[in-house]
């Protein structure tokens, strides 16, 4: 138990702490204060299996930062991955620090686990960076009449899905087709709570051999007549990503509007009949066509070591000295096994990846912030872009040969925690 003036971080403790925590997802409005019995179980559940750190004064936890074990894919590799999946405050500690060292202590606590990359989802860009967080690339939303779908009729009925088959729709998502960055979380009670939390949540299936193989899971914003948000798809075969488009298409004499995560490495307003002209006749409308672009989730490497080693890129490779700058130390008070990943490096990308502490003295250096040095490493962003944040910097051509040496796909974690 650490203490920081009159403020007490430690772990959560569910006997203790569990209803003052769900009074504190009401207080801050990720859900209704006039929930029902089973969104509060769903709550309570998660908190229970979650890996969470509190910071408590006046004998109540007033911050609350959850992690959940899962993976994260690195091109062809499964790193272990600590994903944040809620860091809430209440009104009365806001300005405190509460939320940032509760925050750093679940990413150590995950760190000294064996956790090799950390990730969230963030409300505002700027705060996270203090923890040591890089933004990953924009993800695209389209905004379409489900009627105006190049889909055909759907050649068998869907299987209805309700928030009581939590389960079942996790598995489904564990094992949907995956592509570089694409995150897991292994947790199913983070589903259960994600689905439990959409007051007009419904979704819609298909089996084979009595398995859920791809499904979507909606909400309704409006009405009779929408919009919907799919939340979510999840499928192993773009045959079945074009059975789930037929579904959609087939509600499209109801519903008016879907809003739609575009899927990673599929263009999705290929599959949309006339969508500028779409755009123009819903301007201004209620159910406005078009879509947005945001980079609304951040990744962090824990373990160097473990990031650098299982990264294979082809080429003849590259060796260079890394004096890495990493702030999260500055928030961990001792004693703490883990406090970030700073130092100086030597460290050579190619088809085999080493790293070592210290530095050669013919190599070229690269300095940078882990944030920064993780956009990179994971294909968010060019060196020579982040160059101009002041967060990376070195050498013109070694800056250049990292530009040539990074040619991996855009990263997408294709699940929103």
């Amino acid at each position: 138990m650490r203490e920081h003036t009159d403020i007490t971080f430690r772990r959560y403790d569910h006997r203790k702490d569990s209803r003052t925590a769900l009074e504190l997802f009401k207080e801050v409005d990720w859900i209704d204060r006039a929930s029902d019995r089973q969104t509060d179980a769903a709550i309570l559940s998660y908190l229970k299996t979650a890996r969470s750190w509190v910071a408590e004064f006046g004998g109540r936890a007033e911050s609350l930062a959850c992690a959940a074990p899962g993976e994260f894919r690195y091109l062809d590799e499964n790193l272990r991955l600590c994903a944040v999946t809620a860091v809430l405050t209440s009104t009365i500690a806001r300005k405190q620090h509460c939320a940032t060292r509760a925050t750093a202590e679940a990413l150590a606590d995950a760190a000294e686990e064996g956790a090799e990359i950390a990730g969230l989802g963030v409300f505002e860009q700027g705060f996270y960076e203090r923890l040591g967080f890089g933004a990953g690339p924009y993800e695209h939303w389209l905004y379409f009449d489900p009627a105006t779908l190049k889909a055909g009729v759907p050649n068998r009925p869907a299987r209805r899905l309700t928030k009581n088959d939590w389960k079942t729709v996790h598995s489904c998502l564990l094992n949907r087709m995956r592509g570089h960055g694409s995150c897991t979380v292994l947790q199913p009670e983070l589903t259960r709570f994600d689905m439990a939390c959409e007051p007009k949540g419904f979704g819609f299936g298909y089996y084979e051999a009595g398995e859920l193989t791809h499904h979507v899971w909606l909400s309704n914003q409006g009405g009779e007549h929408g919009p919907l948000t799919a939340n979510w798809t999840a499928f192993r075969t773009y045959p079945q990503f074009l059975e789930l488009l037929s579904l959609l298409k087939s509600v499209g004499d109801q519903f008016h509007l879907v809003k739609m995560r575009e899927p990673p490495g599929i263009q999705l307003q290929d599959f949309i009949r006339q969508p500028f002209k779409g755009r123009r006749m819903t301007r201004n409308g209620r159910y406005e066509c078009g879509g947005r672009a945001a980079a609304y989730w951040q990744m962090r490497i824990l373990d160097l070591e473990g990031c650098i080693e299982k990264t294979y890129l082809p080429g003849p490779g590259l060796s260079f000295n890394l004096e890495l700058a990493d702030p999260i130390g500055a928030l961990l008070p001792e004693p703490r096994g883990w406090r970030g990943v700073g130092g100086s490096y030597m460290v050579r990308i190619g088809e085999q990846s080493t790293i070592q502490a210290g530095a050669v003295d013919r190599l070229p250096t690269l300095q940078a912030q882990i944030g920064a040095f993780t956009r990179l490493w994971m294909g968010a962003q060019k060196a020579s872009a982040l160059c101009l944040t002041e967060a990376l910097s070195g050498p013109g051509e070694l800056i250049r040969s990292l530009d040539r040496l990074f040619q991996i796909p855009q990263p997408h974690t294709d699940w929103d925690f």
